[in-house]
């Protein structure tokens, strides 16, 4: 398996950088911030990945659209607005188990207001 990953990861590489005059490296290095970028971010501007990794708004483009087809992120980019969204698509159960964390967080507050509510209120008798 680690060979098949390896070989994989090499004959990417090769096709990449055939088709640019970019270098290997720099590319290598690209694809680590934009990994670094779809773990903390969600949304983000083109621009701003553009400033990010100091590179042009087209190869910033080409790259991730290149890292979605290979299957390396999952990301789609609205190209009239010039985001880049990195939301993972998830199945009804991860999606019913979110919103279920939420109410709960939000019942929390809640109940936590509540009771601050009623000891002012008893403070106040």
């Amino acid at each position: 398996v680690y060979i098949n990953l390896i070989f994989f990861f090499f004959s990417s590489r090769r096709r990449h950088t055939r088709c640019s005059g970019v270098s290997w490296a720099r590319r290598c290095v690209q694809e680590t911030d934009i990994r670094v970028l779809e773990k903390y971010y969600r949304k983000i501007y083109v621009a701003r990945v553009s400033e990010l990794l100091n590179v042009p708004k087209e190869e910033v483009e080409v790259e991730i659209c290149e890292m979605i087809n290979i299957g390396l992120i999952f990301a789609k980019i609205d190209r009239v607005s010039g985001i880049i969204s990195f939301r993972k698509l998830q199945n009804e159960n991860e999606r019913l188990n979110e919103w279920i964390f939420d109410v709960n967080k939000l019942l929390d507050i809640v109940d936590k207001t509540c009771n601050l509510i009623s000891r002012d209120n008893e403070m106040l008798k």
